[in-house]
């Protein structure tokens, strides 16, 4: 006598992809290579640079954001979210002087990194330069 269950393929609801896994976290490798940008500029910045400041290697950077011009469109667009964010809260205060003060101190706490390195804005600094010749 056989058993139908012997005939039952399984299947699995979990689809596990190519390779290990990650062993980092996204977001913070974006922050760190925001940073980088910030610092460097896009075209100064090499994927060497991004590779040390994210503390992954080339293949997982280039496995994770497909390249450098990818992960800069990607730590610009969560540059330009968190700016907006910043802004609009400090824009939200009604009384006008106050909200100057406050868009003044969050542009301040924005545009100089947590050593002390002044790097203004991303957009204008490194986004308005390459626009010429990368669309």
């Amino acid at each position: 006598m056989h058993s139908r269950s012997k005939n039952k393929v399984q299947t699995s609801t979990q689809v596990r992809g190519r390779g290990r896994p990650r062993g980092f976290d996204a977001d913070l490798a974006v922050l760190a290579a925001e940073q980088t940008f910030l610092r460097q500029g896009y075209a100064a910045t090499t994927v060497d640079d991004l590779s040390k400041a994210m503390g992954i290697n080339r293949p997982s950077l280039y496995a994770a954001f497909e390249g450098k011009e990818a992960l800069y469109q990607r730590a610009l667009d969560v540059y330009a979210t968190r700016m907006q964010t910043l802004f609009e809260c400090a824009l939200d205060e009604p009384v006008f002087a106050k909200a100057l003060r406050q868009l003044y101190a969050t542009a301040l706490d924005a545009y100089v990194l947590e050593d002390g390195e002044a790097v203004g804005c991303m957009v204008a600094c490194t986004a308005v330069t390459e626009a010429a010749s990368n669309p």
